[in-house]
């Protein structure tokens, strides 16, 4: 988890942020800082439930799942960079990375 996202939810109580494991842990997600900022601003407002925490850890289709291997790729991009626009991005770099090796090989 990157560090803006544990200051987003520190200032939820223990039990709420129990809740929130347990949301992540049920999903298989950790949430991206814009879900974060939203558990946040419910939290200030008293909506912050069980229920409200999995919807909103469950709306975006666009997640980075906890055992996703292009999850460990995130740092490289900028925030809101879906999983397909990572996927397209490192797809591309290797199809360049094999066609100059493959080169190369065939010259030497």
């Amino acid at each position: 988890m990157h560090l803006i996202r544990p200051v987003e939810l520190s200032h939820l109580t223990k039990p709420e942020q129990k809740m929130v494991l347990s949301a992540m842990e049920d999903h298989g997600i950790k949430p991206s800082h814009k879900q974060a900022l939203e558990l946040k601003k419910l939290k200030q407002a008293g909506n912050l439930t069980a229920d409200t925490i999995a919807t909103i850890l469950s709306e975006n289709k666009n997640y980075i799942k906890a055992d996703s291997g292009i999850g460990q790729y995130r740092k490289f991009f900028p925030e809101g960079f879906t999983i397909e626009e990572m996927d397209s991005v490192i797809t591309g770099l290797l199809q360049g990375w094999q066609s100059t090796n493959n080169t190369a090989r065939q010259s030497a």
